[in-house]
């Protein structure tokens, strides 16, 4: 494997854990239909649809701290001519050639997370019945990737100037994957108050589980480097496992290999005050609140030597695919605890999804101004799921029936500020929440871009109390097309 590819490889497997960025310019719109619900299972009841169908969404995040690609925007990676250079070793004023990218690492001595959110919804909709009950079906699929908590001594830098036999302490850190599908049932009940409106929403959803996999150290133990990059550790005790839809190209994913459910509990509180739509709405939201038991062709393993164990770095220079994983385990268990088998406890194993808390506050400034306070909060259930990041974000929006557009500001995991723009119309939206990763050359370390397709009422509905928007229904039924 020569370089070019070991880089790629390293980017894709950093880059590609991400999660909690959640597509904020179509969960927050007031035309977002069903695919509100995503962010909040109530969140559809503030919006003037008796229906709302999904057609198809793609989302993809992917972030991390660990490394970058130099002077760089997404557009430059589909270069069919690309080569990846390593930045350590070309230095920051080497000119590169037109062809070229380079690699390198962050040294700022925070611990290292990485992300990764890869989604598609499927058809998806829902219907309001009586003016107070909303009933919707929602299928789709996700692949999620995480870790965090990594301690800086592994970054590339501080790993490499560190002097060998030099112990160094490693906190509790945690990896998961999981990629499932989805198919929920989603009801939700609005009623009308003295000062606006209160709806609760779940949805309860079946997930059948195709690959998996997770590492988690749950104390914190010493290592250090020994020449020729062995090395040393004492007090380690970790606890992993895998399937092998992870591992092998051959293996059969049309079969799930778990199965399991999970919840979305919300609430929408809103405080009327315009002529049209609210004055003020909060809302806020447990999301995946659940778990996939994973049951076939399933490997649980732990390692917990009472001693300390040397891991000479020449018995894995042979691995350079997937498929060899199983080998390095059995060569791990073998060093570890003096058996290649050893390590080895159980045939499945239970993945909890990242449950997190979803909370949006938003401000009507005008008929068609809004302006949201959005902050998501992982809430981590059990050692045995995948890591999110957190996010903090401010989301101006301008919406019109058959156009709209926001632009989140957002902090992502409390380090990272980015710009998003996303835009509706009618019924298309495609959007970012990380517009300069696509616009501008500088450290690239993770992007972001959603685009959905849907259909609903071209007559907004009306009569018999139906509307969301009380106000709105002495306005005109019909609603002419693209009229801004």
């Amino acid at each position: 494997m020569n370089l070019r590819h070991k880089l790629v490889l390293l980017l894709c497997a950093l880059q590609s854990f991400s999660f909690a960025q959640e597509q904020l310019g179509i969960r927050l719109d007031n035309y977002a239909g069903i695919n509100a619900t995503l962010f909040n299972p109530a969140g559809h009841t503030a919006m003037p649809f008796s229906w709302d169908l999904n057609l198809v969404e793609g989302a993809q995040f992917i972030d991390n701290n660990y490394a970058f690609v130099r002077n760089a925007k997404v557009g430059d990676l589909f270069n069919s001519n690309l080569s990846l250079v390593l930045g350590p070793r070309v230095g920051t004023d080497t000119p590169l050639k037109t062809d070229q990218l380079a690699v390198d690492f962050f040294d700022d001595g925070k611990k290292r997370y990485a992300y990764n959110l890869s989604r598609y919804v499927g058809p998806s909709f829902f219907v309001r019945i009586a003016g107070q009950h909303y009933l919707g079906l929602v299928t789709g699929g996700r692949f999620l990737a995480g870790t965090n908590g990594v301690t800086d001594e592994f970054s590339y830098f501080p790993f490499n100037r560190k002097p060998d036999f030099e112990e160094f302490t490693v906190d509790p850190f945690r990896v998961g994957v999981m990629g499932f599908e989805e198919i929920g049932l989603n009801y939700a009940f609005k009623k009308e108050t003295a000062s606006g409106s209160l709806a609760f929403g779940v949805t309860a959803k079946y997930l059948r589980g195709y690959e998996a996999a997770f590492v988690y150290n749950s104390t914190s133990y010493t290592m250090a480097r020994f020449p020729d990059n062995d090395l040393f550790g004492d007090g380690l005790n970790f606890e992993f496992g895998y399937t092998s839809g992870i591992i092998e190209e051959s293996q059969n994913r049309v079969k799930p290999l778990g199965t399991g459910y999970s919840l979305d509990l919300g609430m929408v509180y809103t405080i009327g005050g315009l002529d049209e739509g609210y004055d003020w709405k909060i809302s806020a939201a447990l999301m995946d609140i659940g778990q996939i038991n994973f049951t076939k062709q399933t490997n649980l393993h732990q390692v917990s030597p009472g001693a300390g164990s040397v891991i000479n770095s020449n018995n894995y220079s042979f691995f350079d695919a997937p498929e060899e994983v199983d080998q390095v385990v059995q060569i791990f268990s073998l060093e570890t605890l003096g058996d290649q088998q050893a390590s080895l406890i159980g045939d499945a194993f239970t993945m909890w999804l990242p449950s997190r808390l979803n909370i949006h506050v938003d401000k009507a400034l005008s008929n068609d101004m809004y302006l949201g306070m959005v902050l998501m909060q992982t809430i981590a259930p059990s050692s045995q799921t995948v890591p999110n990041g957190n996010l903090i974000a401010f989301v101006p929006r301008f919406e019109r029936r058959w156009f709209g557009a926001s632009m989140p500001v957002s902090m992502y995991n409390f380090q990272k500020f980015r710009v998003g723009l996303s835009l509706r119309l009618p019924f298309l939206t495609i959007g970012t929440d990380h517009l300069g990763s696509w616009v501008s050359s500088t450290n690239l370390s993770g992007t972001d871009i959603y685009v959905a397709f849907k259909i609903n009422p071209f007559q907004i509905g009306r009569g018999g109390g139906n509307s969301p928007f009380s106000s709105r229904s002495k306005s005109k039924d019909n609603i002419p097309c693209y009229k801004f």
